[in-house]
């Protein structure tokens, strides 16, 4: 993933990668904390061909209010090859 600052410093805060569904809700995906350096990354692998709503949710505290980024569409096409796929449980 690409690592994105955060401004201004929320570190501990936590995030939510959020994906939209047919509906138009949004559901969570992941969830990470803010690093101490105010930043963060995630990895997702989409499980369908198309195009995917996404959105990173930060959540507020005592003394800031939450917030929600622009909505970041991503394309999905193609698959990965079976040997890349982690083994089955």
């Amino acid at each position: 993933g690409v690592t994105v600052p955060v401004t201004p410093d929320h570190s501990g805060h936590v995030l939510y990668l959020q994906e939209q569904n047919a509906a138009g809700q949004w559901f969570d995906v992941e969830s990470r904390y803010l690093t101490p350096a105010s930043t963060f990354s995630f990895n997702l692998t989409p499980g369908m061909l198309g195009t995917i709503s996404l959105r990173v949710q930060i959540t507020g505290g005592p003394w800031n209010i939450g917030g929600v980024s622009a909505t970041l569409p991503l394309t999905v096409s193609g698959v990965a090859p079976v040997t890349s796929l982690p083994p089955a449980s």
